[in-house]
């Protein structure tokens, strides 16, 4: 193998059915190699059976890693307890029997998760951004979520209250509209308007109308989790969204091409303007300015100023 053997690979599977159709398949599923040290994506396949979308994933690791010059086989595959057996059936087929690495259980972190998670968004047609959120973000992101879905600010607000938000990340002001969803029972959550006025046609909307989303506008919502998207659902509770929660929540951006996963400018804004509606539902003088801030973990600074338009 050479002395520069030993490198270990991450093959994760999942079934993503639900995102993705293929001619002729009723079910559908992608496997992902990762090489474990620079998270770089080395192989991607779909296929009806997990034995053989692994099959195709690895064949094209192998491939991509032989032309890179870099060491093969790898020492290790490294998987889901689930995905044991189908990782490992057919080793010598894609490796030749020389040649076979060990195949060995764990628990994938979040950061291999999060990559498929992009990989199903994708293929699934959303936007993907430029900069990813981090993991610390993501933990912040769903505890304010949560706080939010817990303070059911809709009790209090329709959605014909419009705030004004200033949103400050290190110096840099963004200035959206706010407005808490789901007073009327149509679907629980905030959605963040970006600029200082909501146009006509969204002030005006009814249920029966279809939905125009603004570019750069920020959406989260809250559905059942057997109606949630299976990947925001995982992601949520591998963040610390309570597993028993009756409402899942599904963040988007508005874009030009339709709706994208968060970037990590996206989720902070969104992180903040949980924080400010609460700040704001919280305030003995709502309609007075409501002001604060809020750290990310990175050491960032983030502020807010908001009141009733």
């Amino acid at each position: 193998m050479g002395e520069d053997a030993g490198t270990t690979w991450m093959v994760m599977v999942r079934d993503i059915s639900h995102a993705v159709r293929i001619s002729g398949q009723s079910t559908v599923i992608a496997s992902v190699v990762l090489d474990v040290d620079t998270g770089r994506m080395h192989g991607v396949s779909a296929g009806s059976t997990s034995q053989d979308a692994c099959q195709d994933a690895l064949t094209k690791a192998v491939t991509r890693a032989t032309e890179l010059h870099e060491p093969v086989p790898p020492e290790q595959l490294l998987c889901g307890e689930d995905h044991v057996e189908a990782v490992g059936a057919r080793l010598e087929q894609v490796f030749g029997a020389q040649r076979v690495p060990s195949v060995v259980e764990v628990v994938p972190g979040n950061e291999a998760e999060d990559i498929v998670d992009s990989l199903v968004g994708h293929m699934a047609g959303r936007r993907q951004p430029d900069e990813f959120p981090n993991q610390d973000d993501w933990y912040l992101f769903f505890a304010l979520a949560d706080q939010y879905r817990q303070a059911a600010p809709w009790e209090r607000w329709s959605d014909a209250v419009r705030l004004d938000l200033v949103l400050t990340v290190d110096d840099v002001a963004a200035r959206y509209v706010a407005v808490v969803l789901g007073q009327a029972g149509i679907q629980h959550g905030l959605v963040l308007y970006p600029g200082d006025a909501v146009s006509d046609e969204l002030r005006d909307w009814q249920p029966q109308d279809p939905v125009s989303v603004p570019d750069g506008t920020l959406l989260c919502h809250f559905e059942p989790p057997t109606d949630a998207p299976a990947e925001y659902v995982a992601k949520a509770v591998r963040y610390g969204w309570p597993a028993d929660a009756d409402s899942m929540p599904v963040s988007l951006v508005g874009g030009p091409d339709g709706p994208g996963d968060l970037a990590r400018r996206d989720t902070r804004h969104l992180t903040l303007g949980f924080a400010a509606v609460l700040d704001w539902d919280r305030d003995s003088q709502p309609e007075a300015a409501t002001t604060g801030q809020l750290g990310f973990p990175d050491g960032s600074h983030g502020e807010y100023e908001v009141h009733q338009t």
